[in-house]
């Protein structure tokens, strides 16, 4: 049975949420036809924006407030992996999805000690990086392909970011004389799984960008 308080209680967040004036990237579905935006469906692969959660609490299409905030969460997460980190939509979306889960985080706590418990746990750990837990086998794996066919400046990168946001996930390897790559491995069992998730987002917005060929070695 859908707990109907807590989805009355979720369906004000959302609300609140459309109601800010900055909310206009999220309030449709992205016209990424006619923004001429034609990678945007081979970057951002589950559509979502705040009308459309709106529209399926009005039509009582979710049986509990997890399920909301999954699709709440896609929104902001879309913004940030379609759009470069650092860029004005990108810190938008950022600064939604952190208020989104501060507001969340606070109608756990007074719904049921089962889910209460649960988002504790989903945010006391690495879990709690952007609304995502932590990769599973296939996802580690995907990303080290990703990783594997980027070009030279792409995988740079991901490495500047580690070595400023995780550097624990670096390890020095032997450099040889006709390698130009930045003399480090990357141990993606070790990446924190909010950094994880940024670099997957900006892998595949790089992968669509450059067709998928794998960089020279």
């Amino acid at each position: 049975m859908p707990n109907v308080e807590e989805l009355r209680s979720i369906t004000r967040i959302v609300e609140s949420l459309i109601a800010r004036t900055d909310s206009g990237p999220f309030r449709e579905p992205v016209d990424w036809k006619g923004m001429g935006l034609w990678d945007y469906p081979d970057v951002v692969h589950e559509l979502m924006d705040l009308g459309t959660v709106l529209s399926k609490l009005s039509s009582s299409k979710y049986d509990c407030a997890d399920d909301v905030a999954d699709d709440v969460r896609t929104v902001f997460n879309n913004c940030m992996t379609y759009n470069t980190e650092g860029s004005d939509f990108y810190s938008l979306g950022e600064s939604y999805l952190l208020r989104f889960e501060s507001m969340f985080e606070k109608l756990a706590m007074y719904g049921t000690s089962d889910r209460g418990s649960r988002v504790k746990s989903e945010r006391g750990g690495a879990a709690g990086g952007l609304g995502q837990g932590p990769p599973n086998l296939e996802q580690k794996k995907t990303f080290a392909e990703n990783l594997f066919k980027v070009n030279g400046d792409d995988l740079g990168h991901v490495v500047q970011v580690l070595d400023q946001k995780d550097p624990k996930a670096l390890e020095a390897v032997a450099a040889t004389s006709d390698d130009n790559e930045p003399n480090v491995e990357v141990n993606i069992d070790k990446i924190k799984a909010e950094v994880f998730w940024e670099l997957d987002g900006y892998l595949k917005k790089s992968m669509a960008r450059d067709g998928g060929l794998k960089r020279k070695r």
